[in-house]
């Protein structure tokens, strides 16, 4: 009668480490899927962020004069019979040919 009381304490022992050895795989799974969330929450953020500047931009762009003024400095437009004058900044380097002065 001894013996099965040995075998019945065996089979609830590996049980018990069946069911642990479970419970530690869903325990690790969830904390993966937990920084899973928060990395797309962060991702979701940063696309709603980014969604709110374009609406922006596209509301301020929408509107004619801002367009013309946008692409006129961009893309260095000018209309007909209008003068484009491009100033550049002084360059503080030496030139790439300087002239030599003669004694």
């Amino acid at each position: 009668m001894r013996f099965w009381h040995y075998v019945a304490l065996a089979v609830i022992l590996g049980l018990i480490s069946l069911v642990s050895s479970q419970i530690y795989v869903f325990y690790v799974r969830e904390q993966a899927a937990a920084r899973d969330f928060a990395a797309l929450g962060a991702k979701l953020e940063a696309a709603q962020a980014e969604e709110q500047k374009l609406r922006k931009e596209l509301e301020y762009l929408s509107r004619p004069e801002n367009l013309e003024k946008e692409i006129r400095s961009r893309f260095n437009y000018r209309k007909e019979g209008e003068k484009l004058i491009i100033l550049v900044p002084a360059s503080t380097s030496s030139p790439a040919n300087p002239t030599s002065s003669r004694p």
